[in-house]
């Protein structure tokens, strides 16, 4: 089962789409994805994707004053940013970038 679930996160890691717009970021399938490729890619795609979550929370303030009981609209900005990056980075780190590795372990030892 793990098997089949690491297959499919390298499935929809592997093609070009899923890295847009930062293809020239995607590492080789026998590269290990380190600890700093995991801060690179967050502060690339957080970055990014955090301008659509602005987007989004500056519509709710303008819809309703009250956005998840938090008054101050830049206090709302900061914690959306803060938990994004977060989120961002543990994904990548402990879902992505394990799946990943152990690819690029197996086909390691198969080149050698």
């Amino acid at each position: 089962m793990l098997d089949i679930i690491m297959k499919t996160i390298n499935r929809i890691h592997d093609s070009d789409w899923s890295w847009y717009p930062f293809l020239k970021l995607k590492p080789q399938e026998d590269e290990l994805i380190t600890t700093k490729h995991a801060v690179r890619y967050t502060a690339q795609y957080g970055l990014l994707y955090f301008v659509l979550l602005f987007v989004m929370v500056a519509y709710f303030y303008s819809t309703e004053r009250n956005f998840f009981g938090i008054e101050d609209f830049w206090i709302a900005i900061l914690y959306v940013f803060v938990f994004f990056l977060t989120f961002v980075f543990l994904a990548y780190k402990f879902i992505i970038a394990p799946s990943w590795n152990y690819r690029a372990r197996k086909l390691r030892k198969v080149s050698k």
